[in-house]
């Protein structure tokens, strides 16, 4: 998709005048794992843009390239020089590309980490801009076994709407919807290197039966260097 196709999204961007251009010699480190059009509107806009109240936000690659690496190192089938963050959630979802048609997502909350290939749209976008045109705009995209449209409302309300690198978090860590614990606004950076503390990720699957029937989701091993 062209640069065109990206700028609906400015009408949902809520820092847009305080957003800076990324350079072109920064631009070029992602080309061939970032869709071109994205690209392009990092050149013009930024790569810090937050959406309404903070739902989604674009990221600066290098932010979290630090803990991918550290996650995914001597892994056998994830290279952590190719996995791209490109945006976040709310509750600190960290959304990735590495150029394929996979989509993957570290559930930095939940310690999980995820791994789908996107059926081609029917308009034909490739699949990273499909979702950053039109889920990303709309806010579908959530969290998994997370109830957004009820918590991050409830928590923008109490903290107020998310500022460029914050996420909310349970206190304490983990305790996910725990009776008795609470939601807090954070740095996401300092959050998510504390909750990678906790352990390796697990590697959450898709399950198929032989005629291609889904089942859910299965624990297939953790993410990392192997034995």
């Amino acid at each position: 998709m062209p640069y065109s196709d990206y700028e609906p999204l400015l009408a949902y961007a809520s820092n847009l005048e305080t957003a800076s251009p990324v350079p072109e010699e920064e631009v070029a480190r992602y080309r061939g794992l970032l869709p071109e059009g994205l690209l392009e509107f990092w050149r013009r806009h930024g790569n810090q843009l937050i959406f309404g109240d903070g739902f989604m936000q674009m990221c600066d690659p290098a932010t979290f390239a630090p803990v991918i690496r550290d996650w995914f190192e001597g892994d056998p089938e994830f290279d952590p020089e190719r996995l791209v963050v490109y945006a976040m959630g709310a509750f600190g979802d960290l959304h990735m590309s590495d150029g394929t048609t996979m989509s993957y997502s570290v559930h930095s909350q939940l310690g999980e980490f995820t791994a789908g290939r996107f059926n081609p749209p029917p308009t034909g976008e490739n699949h990273l801009d499909f979702f950053l045109a039109h889920a990303l705009k709309l806010g579908t995209v959530t969290p998994r076994y997370i109830d957004k449209g009820d918590l991050h409302s409830k928590a923008v309300a109490k903290h107020g709407p998310l500022s460029q690198g914050q996420m909310f978090t349970w206190v304490p860590a983990l305790q996910i919807a725990k009776q008795g614990n609470r939601i807090e606004k954070v740095d996401a950076e300092v959050q998510i290197s504390v909750l990678q503390d906790f352990g390796p990720l697990k590697y959450i699957a898709d399950k198929f039966t032989d005629d291609g029937i889904y089942m859910g989701t299965d624990f297939r091993r953790f993410i990392g260097r192997q034995g």
